[in-house]
């Protein structure tokens, strides 16, 4: 019976050193790029990126802005069109945007804070 074990455990070795180097490794994937905004107090970039989803972040702006009227003029601003624009529970919106635009994004006086956004679910 120990025969039996032995060929399985004989043969992975013999796989392992034939493939040497070409053996599957895990990859870490690279970190997302994060861009030095040019102001003194920028809000911050919480989180961490979500390569499911690469470059997309929510952006929650203080109490009391207008999120349509505020997001419209950042769209114009910086050149890039929002998913969603959130005006109940929060004020802010969700959009795919460079490196770039979220350091200027973080320097704009309405802007609270800018997350990464992610996918979430749940297990039953």
């Amino acid at each position: 019976m120990s025969m039996y074990f032995r060929i399985p455990a004989l043969a992975a070795v013999v796989l392992l050193v034939a493939c040497g180097d070409h053996v599957a490794r895990i990859v870490e994937p690279p970190p997302a790029v994060v861009v030095t905004p040019a102001c003194t107090s920028p809000a911050p970039l919480l989180g961490k990126a979500d390569l499911r989803i690469p470059d997309s972040y929510i952006v929650a702006f203080h109490s009391g802005t207008d999120a349509l009227a505020t997001t419209t003029a950042l769209e114009q601003k910086y050149g890039f069109a929002s998913r969603h624009v959130y005006s109940v529970a929060i004020q802010g919106f969700a959009a795919t945007l460079s490196p770039e635009v979220v350091a200027g994004i973080r320097c704009e006086p309405a802007v609270d804070l800018v997350e990464y956004d992610g996918v979430v679910s749940i297990a039953s």
